[in-house]
């Protein structure tokens, strides 16, 4: 009988205790899935345009969602933070709308990788 109100209460709280994610963590979820499909040279182009603008309609809406978040504005984690302080790289459609160029260009000069430093790269072979 202790084994079953055992199981019981351990199936209970099991269940009834749903993992909650914040918003942050949701857009930050999305943010990596469009950055790894930016990455993603096996993809063809269409298949690869066609899978961003989804993703950028997601994030989207997630980044609105934190922008409007009161709970993270009241008390801000030291992550919350932090997003908020590199908007350009953690709000990319927020950011690439407001200096009018694609998500991708945004990404890749935030990020510091302009065709000027990729031609001044130069290939080391030991």
């Amino acid at each position: 009988m202790k084994k079953i109100a055992m199981f019981t209460l351990i199936l209970l709280t099991t269940f009834l205790n749903p993992a909650i994610a914040s918003s942050i963590d949701n857009m930050e979820r999305t943010r990596a899935s469009l950055i790894t499909t930016i990455l993603d040279p096996n993809l063809e182009a269409d298949n690869k345009q066609n899978k961003l603008l989804d993703l950028k309609l997601k994030l989207l809406d997630k980044e609105r969602i934190v922008i409007n978040d009161k709970k993270i504005i009241q008390n801000p984690s030291r992550h919350t933070i932090k997003a908020f302080e590199e908007f350009e790289l953690s709000f990319l459609v927020h950011a690439s709308i407001e200096k009018k160029v694609d998500i991708t260009s945004h990404w890749f000069n935030e990020v510091g990788f302009t065709s000027s430093s990729l031609q001044n790269t130069k290939l080391v072979t030991k």
